[in-house]
């Protein structure tokens, strides 16, 4: 399956985010741009609620989880 480009804005909250090798830690205000066939990874790094905003550049939203 082809991921499509994924464009994240960080509204409230901290995040650890990862997409292949690189991390990074994402606070409000950020943007973050997954390019294609790259699989993201984020978790809550703080301890208030985590609050951003995905666009996905495809027809349809798909959602494939890695993890358990």
């Amino acid at each position: 399956m082809r991921c499509v480009v994924t464009i994240d804005d960080w509204r409230q909250g901290r995040a650890v985010f990862t997409a292949d090798d690189q991390r990074i830690d994402a606070v409000a205000g950020d943007i973050l741009v997954v390019l294609p066939d790259t699989a993201p990874y984020l978790r809550n790094a703080g301890t208030s609620v985590l609050e951003m905003m995905g666009i996905h550049a495809s027809e349809r939203f798909v959602t494939i989880w890695l993890d358990g």
